[in-house]
């Protein structure tokens, strides 16, 4: 959560920058550092992107391994039974 807080703040930052740099520069300059500024804001939206797509395939990973691990309970279960039943 911090780092997204950063992201925020340096994003901000940018956008002060960016403010500044149009109010004391020429429009080549401002256009150059506007496109600079959403490259930037792109590559942070991709990283964010992949990051949730690691924590969702993470996250689903466990999932199978928690169906996984209850299927060979059941097994094991249903084996007990049995043998009870023999018995």
């Amino acid at each position: 959560m911090e780092h997204l807080v950063n992201e925020t703040r340096s994003f901000e930052q940018s956008a002060l920058d960016a403010y500044k740099v149009t109010q004391d520069s020429s429009p080549e300059v401002e256009l150059v550092h506007s496109n600079s500024v959403g490259n930037e804001c792109e590559g942070r939206q991709w990283q964010r992107e992949q990051e949730e797509i690691a924590w969702q395939r993470e996250r689903q990973k466990r999932e199978w391994e928690c169906e996984e691990r209850g299927f060979k309970l059941n097994q094991q279960e249903i084996e007990l039974q049995k043998l009870q039943l023999e018995s």
